[in-house]
């Protein structure tokens, strides 16, 4: 897929490769256990159980609590997320909050999935495919777009010299 600015192509590139990047991260597998995404702050498990309810959209939201200290800084509100049991096909979702030893997150799904108040469940982050999405498809659409098309190609002119030099040197 060409554009009609190399920029535009370049950008949607370096989004395919962050994306790419964050799958393979994300993943539990041989490479990155369980225990390595614990280590560096990438999952939290196991989690505690403490509330179900039905919420926004009726998607089923969960409430938790983690029994143990935990490094959770990369858990901010609103990342993605996959609630995951061993030996189960993890479920998708999103982090409402995440306070000191409680949180509460919601899954895309129509019902909680059976095993969600069994030991050893968890959750990890996950890819942010729907930011990823929507980067992507506003990159593409740009061309089209009269106002914003114009100033990004300007923005990106690397012959376009902007009136800098003049003021550093007024300030020598």
């Amino acid at each position: 897929m060409t554009f009609s600015h190399p920029h535009l192509e370049r950008l949607i590139h370096c989004i395919d490769l962050e994306e790419k990047e964050q799958v393979s991260r994300f993943r539990i597998d041989q490479q990155h256990t369980l225990k390595s995404l614990k280590a560096e702050g990438l999952a939290l498990h196991p989690i505690q159980v403490t509330r179900k309810n039905f919420g926004y959209a009726d998607y089923p939201e969960i409430g938790f609590r983690i029994n143990y200290p935990a490094e959770s800084n990369a858990f901010r509100d609103g990342v993605a997320i996959e609630c995951f049991l061993e030996g189960e096909e993890p479920i998708n979702g999103i982090l409402l909050n995440l306070e000191g030893k409680t949180g509460e997150f919601r899954l895309f799904a129509p019902d909680f999935p059976d095993w969600i108040e069994e030991r050893g469940v968890g959750i990890k982050l996950a890819p942010d495919q729907r930011t990823t999405t929507i980067m992507k498809s506003v990159l593409k659409d740009l061309p089209a777009n009269k106002k914003l098309y114009p100033l990004f190609e300007r923005c990106h002119d690397t012959t376009y010299i902007p009136l800098v030099p003049p003021l550093i040197q007024a300030m020598n």
